[in-house]
Parts: C-alpha cells; structure tokens; sequence
C-alpha cells in the first residue's frame, strides 16, 4: 500500500468514523424527541381523561339541574293551582260576606223603624198626658 491509499483509507475512516458520529447524535437526538413526543402524548392522555371527568361531572351537573328544575315547575304549578283554589275560595267567601251583611241590613231597618216609632210614642204619649193634665186641671177649677 502506498501513501496515497494510506491516505485515502485514513480519510475514509475518518469520514467513515465521523458519519457514525453524526449517526449517533442523531439516534440520541431522535431519542430525545422519541422521549418528548412519549411525554407530550401522556401528557395529552391526561388531559383527554380529564377533559373525559370534567364532561362527566357536567353531564351530572346538567341531568341534576334539569331534575330540580323539572320538580320546581311542578311545585310552581301545584302552588299556583292552590293558590287559584284559595283565591276562588276567597272570592266565594267574600260574595257569602256581603249576602250577610246585605241581610243584616236588611234585619236592622225594623229595628231602626221601631226606635223612631217608639220615640214617636213616647212623644205622642208626652202630648196626650199633658193634654189629659191640662183636662183635669180645667174640670177641677170648673167644677
């Protein structure tokens, strides 16, 4: 072998040598973003399961919600039917209310009637004692 071939074959181990290099730095490299896209993808898988809790736990949320909204409406519905119920009776009380007290006053003009004509009376009897008084004084001076 001579130099020249030497050279060459040193070269070509050396360039041989430095591509085995490269070669590793990049396997390392491609360990590294094997390693990087590894934890991104757990990193993902995490999130996914708790974006996966959080529509679960919003799904409860929501079925809860439209269940107590559902028992409110039916309260509000059983309250408003009481309170018509209780309106009506009200009214009904109220009509009852003034037919009594229609009746009462229909019950006190007698008695209103009977004091006027009792005070009449008693006028009409004042006139008539005084009257029978002047009488038996004029019979008693005359005779």
């Amino acid at each position: 072998m001579n130099d020249l071939q030497f050279d060459m074959l040193k070269k070509l181990l050396e360039a041989s040598e430095q591509a085995r290099s490269k070669l590793e730095e990049m396997r390392d490299e491609l360990r590294l973003l094997d390693k990087k896209l590894e934890l991104h993808v757990q990193k993902n898988d995490y999130q996914t399961d708790q974006l996966k809790k959080i529509d679960e736990t919003q799904g409860e949320i929501l079925k809860e919600y439209k269940k107590r909204t559902e028992e409110l409406e039916e309260e509000l519905e059983n309250l408003s039917i009481k309170f018509t119920s209780k309106l009506e009776e009200l009214e009904s009380k109220t009509n009852e209310f003034k037919e009594i007290e229609e009746k009462v006053k229909t019950l006190e003009k007698p008695q209103e009637f009977l004091k006027t004509l009792g005070s009449v009376i008693l006028v009409i009897a004042s006139i008539l004692g005084a009257l029978y008084t002047i009488y038996e004084f004029i019979i008693k001076t005359k005779g």
